[in-house]
């Protein structure tokens, strides 16, 4: 809990006692399930063929769920694909085959130039300000309809992140109380798919004035 030297020690115990309520114990955990997954392959049409794979037949022609993930250049990272997505989706009959590349590259084809390549694993970079824009639902360009449960939930995230970038500057616990209930509703809903996350702590004396971060906002 954020210290106030204004208040007294019962007061501030209090105010520590509010802020040990805010958890995130009410997100959802997710356990891999190959066997679930499968059965909404098949439910969907994607058989396994004499190799192993799935295929479908798609505007007459016979498709196959061969995938190529471009990766940058990093060992760590391919051991945890192999580990955590080739495998297992080996399992339910989807080959993914990683292609490692230098990060010059990588970046090239995120910005749009044309590769061999179906997916890249790519994070993206932290601002220092929760921008909504990325979970506003797309109206353009997105494969779902405004009744698909994606973009319903997209919706719902949006306004919630909207009403808590717009919490007053000093209402830190409202804020907090904010984040986390937005958090809780990603869990549940996973409009995006977490691959990491990164904290960010900047520690300052109290004696030190006139430090703007946001012209700092790269870290």
């Amino acid at each position: 809990a954020p210290v106030d030297p204004e208040l007294t020690e019962e007061e501030q115990a209090a105010e520590a006692a509010r802020y040990s309520q805010l958890n995130l114990d009410g997100l959802t955990e997710y356990a891999q399930d190959t066997d679930k997954a499968a059965g909404i392959l098949e439910d969907a049409g994607w058989t396994l063929n004499s190799r192993g794979i799935r295929s479908k037949t798609m505007e007459g022609q016979k498709t196959e769920l061969r995938l190529t993930l471009g990766l940058p250049n990093s060992r760590e990272a391919k051991e945890a694909l192999e580990k955590y997505l080739v495998s297992p989706l080996k399992t339910v009959g989807i080959e993914v085959t990683l292609k490692p590349m230098a990060m010059t590259a990588v970046e090239r084809i995120y910005k749009g130039e044309a590769a061999d390549v179906d997916m890249l694993y790519l994070g993206e970079d932290f601002s220092i300000l929760l921008d909504p824009e990325i979970l506003k639902p797309q109206e353009d360009g997105e494969a779902f309809s405004g009744e698909d449960s994606l973009t319903g939930a997209k919706a719902e995230l949006y306004k919630l992140a909207e009403e808590m970038v717009r919490t007053e500057p000093a209402d830190l616990y409202g804020f907090m109380q904010k984040w986390i209930a937005l958090q809780v509703r990603i869990s549940e809903t996973l409009p995006l798919l977490p691959v990491y996350s990164n904290v960010y702590f900047d520690f300052y004396n109290r004696e030190l004035h006139d430090y703007h971060i946001t012209q700092s906002v790269t870290w």
